[in-house]
């Protein structure tokens, strides 16, 4: 579990995108980390994709503000595509029974960006 330490509490601090978090949606997000079970040799690839999955995240309503329209649908559609082509990099090197517990964790961080932004 000491090795899961460093690479939770990076995936929670963006997860939150700066905002103090529900702790349920903390607990959730945790529970399904804890369940993808990354092994040694998926734990760099794991951390890279779910780094550059929250960069792009935390970045969708200022790239949707820009170009006008429903912005919490196109929030929304936005962070299912990003949710979709995280878990089909992450198909290259992860089992489909830790793909299923990363969906959800991606789920779960998607809805709790949209609540924490307001936008729910």
């Amino acid at each position: 579990m000491k090795r899961w330490g460093w690479m939770l509490a990076i995936a929670l601090g963006i997860a939150h995108g700066g905002w103090s978090a529900d702790k349920s949606y903390e607990d959730r997000l945790l529970l399904q980390l804890e369940l993808t079970a990354v092994t040694a040799a998926q734990e760099e690839a794991f951390r890279e994709a779910l780094k550059d999955y929250h960069a792009a995240r935390n970045g969708s309503v200022r790239r949707v503000s820009r170009q006008g329209g429903d912005i919490p649908t196109r929030v929304a559609r936005d962070l299912r595509r990003l949710a979709r082509r995280t878990l089909n990099e992450m198909g290259e090197f992860l089992e489909p029974d830790q793909l299923e517990h990363v969906e959800k964790y991606l789920e779960l961080a998607n809805e709790q960006y949209m609540t924490q932004a307001g936008l729910r």
